[in-house]
């Protein structure tokens, strides 16, 4: 599980900000209890952030286990193991991911949003789903709230749902 696998990441500790310690080095030295639940806080805040902006990343969220979602799994796994720099590297590397994956994903949102209003009203959002092969059920999977228009937070939703 935990330690291996984040012997295989990055293989750098990313410091805390205002600590100047990795989170590896958090509490040595000190009892760790204090610093660990800090460290341990400030991971799960951060993977809650995530998972509230990118729910399809929860175990059973989408069609098809998103490729990052293994990396959330071993987060939770290190934290509740209390290895915090392993959680840390894994929560890192779901971030790094995220901003890899959404940014085409965020370009090709942009070209069919012909006028650049943000969303994609019924006629950009119908040439869009021409233009990728989709049906009447992508479509109706896409637009989230109802409104008749497809937003890029929706549209990214879909894209890390269902690929």
């Amino acid at each position: 599980g935990c330690a291996a696998v984040a012997r295989q990441g990055s293989g750098a500790s990313v410091a805390r900000q205002g600590s100047g310690k990795s989170v590896g080095e958090v509490g040595k030295g000190d009892g760790g209890g204090a610093k660990d639940g800090e460290v341990k806080h400030a991971v799960l805040e951060e993977l809650q952030k995530v998972l509230d902006e990118h729910p399809y990343l929860g175990a059973g969220k989408s069609a098809q286990p998103h490729p990052l979602a293994r990396w959330v799994g071993l987060c939770r796994e290190c934290i509740q193991q209390k290895k915090f720099d392993a959680a840390e590297d894994h929560l890192k590397r779901v971030q790094v991911g995220l901003r890899a994956e959404l940014k085409p994903v965020a370009e090709a949102f942009r070209r069919f949003d012909v006028d650049d209003s943000g969303q994609l009203d019924a006629q950009e959002f119908r040439y869009m789903c021409a233009y990728l092969g989709w049906g009447e059920e992508e479509a109706d999977l896409m637009d989230l709230d109802g409104d008749g228009k497809v937003s890029l937070p929706e549209f990214q939703a879909f894209v890390g749902a269902y690929g």
